[in-house]
């Protein structure tokens, strides 16, 4: 039904599960990704598909640092989750992010999420620097004008298909392309420019253009985030999304190059490029430039 919201979608199918239609009942296990997207209504449903509700196999996965819509974190026993004394498990090697990346996305994770005690806490993870293996360049902000940013991007995928440089750091060549931008701004101004990126790139199995919230889930050698001043607009919908929520997600999706792009400095991209700035000084640098990549 398009004009249900989600929670009112969930509710709908946990009256129909409730009077014990639909799949009530049917599976031993259930296995839940991208959990801290999903409504307690959503909990709740699968909680009744499975045989045994009570001590069925109810698995949970969820990153909440990657939140980018707000809602409070989940309180398992409001939808009949016993989370007391069950297993948590947390993954904390990263083998998708290099260090560099990882260590940028840990500035705009959220440091804990506090819900009852006796109903299990949920907690944002920090990362260590042992649990991430791969090392690669530092992420790049560039500040490049309207009239220069689809020069700019085509110049990062067309450079990219081969090792390239920015700012004196290599950057190995890109099997996989993501161009991403924030979704909820009335500016119409990047309707067009949006609209000729995807015409674009539409059938190239290596580009990929969308916005952070649909690219959740999915990775990228390179990931350019177009315009991220959105994120700081006036009419950006921040009673909707968490901006660093978003952010976060953005710069997770990113395997090993990640490059900023901004028509403007705003506290969010000088934040960004403070933190590279600071960061830079433990980790190892990459080898020495092969080739050039002008952002001109």
């Amino acid at each position: 039904r398009p004009t249900e919201t989600e929670d009112k979608r969930g509710q709908r199918l946990l009256v129909q599960l409730r009077a014990k239609e639909g799949e009530r009942g049917q599976y031993g296990h259930v296995f839940i990704d991208e959990g801290q997207d999903f409504q307690m209504s959503w909990f709740a449903c699968a909680r009744l598909a499975l045989k045994d509700p009570d001590a069925g196999d109810l698995w949970i996965m969820l990153d909440m640092n990657q939140r980018g819509r707000r809602r409070p974190p989940p309180q398992w026993a409001s939808v009949g989750i016993n989370a007391v004394g069950r297993r948590s498990v947390y993954f904390r090697q990263n083998y998708r992010n290099t260090l560099q990346i990882a260590l940028l996305a840990e500035t705009f994770a959220h440091e804990a999420f506090d819900a009852p005690s006796h109903d299990g806490d949920v907690v944002g993870l920090s990362f260590d620097r042992d649990d991430l293996p791969r090392r690669g360049p530092w992420p790049f902000v560039n500040v490049v004008s309207d009239a220069r940013v689809e020069q700019s991007i085509k110049g990062l995928v067309d450079g990219s298909q081969t090792q390239f440089v920015l700012e004196g750091a290599l950057h190995p060549a890109a099997q996989t392309v993501a161009i991403l931008y924030a979704r909820a701004s009335n500016d119409r101004g990047r309707i067009p420019l949006i609209s000729r990126l995807r015409d674009r790139y539409s059938d190239s199995e290596r580009v990929t253009v969308s916005t952070i919230d649909r690219f959740k889930g999915r990775e990228a050698d390179l990931v350019v985030l177009l315009r991220a001043d959105d994120l700081s607009a006036p009419d950006f919908d921040h009673d909707r999304y968490d901006v660093r929520g978003l952010l976060y997600t953005a710069i997770t999706r990113a395997r090993t190059s990640l490059v900023v792009l901004t028509g403007r400095q705003t506290d969010l991209t000088r934040e960004i490029a403070d933190r590279v700035s600071t960061l830079r000084g433990g980790v190892e640098e990459s080898a020495a430039p092969l080739a050039v990549l002008s952002m001109a």
